[in-house]
């Protein structure tokens, strides 16, 4: 599918703010399905801008989501620590921009967890086996 996004990773101590356009599959369940997962290689909380355009072929680096005027969906990832958990926790906040309209509508603003549980339904369900 044709559904264009760009996925910013802000700016942590090891990296700066980067931002990411991939021309296709933006939608949540695409995000994940094709981006999300492979960069992860089933470690979520180790997301990073680097794993993420290694995984990714299609990614181009970009000057931020206003750089490309064709995309429908804008992730903004972060990574924050906190006292209860050991570990940082990966933060998705994504927008959606519908059809015909000029103002983006927040769709998910959560852990990278819970959003990986969101779209989990329609990744599966569009899961076809390769034989």
């Amino acid at each position: 599918m044709g559904t264009r996004a760009t996925y910013r990773f802000l700016e942590t101590e090891f990296s700066p703010e980067t931002t990411v356009y991939i021309n296709d599959d933006g939608y949540p369940s695409g995000a994940v399905k094709y981006y999300i997962l492979p960069a992860c290689k089933g470690n979520y909380r180790r997301l990073s801008v680097e794993k993420f355009i290694r995984a990714n072929e299609k990614a181009e680096i970009c000057n931020g989501h206003d750089s490309h005027g064709d995309t429908e969906y804008r992730y903004d990832f972060t990574q924050s620590f906190t006292n209860f958990k050991p570990h940082p926790v990966m933060w998705i906040h994504v927008r959606h921009l519908p059809p015909g309209s000029d103002e983006w509508v927040e769709e998910f603003n959560g852990t990278l967890d819970e959003f990986i549980g969101y779209t989990l339904p329609t990744v599966i369900a569009s899961h076809t086996p390769e034989y």
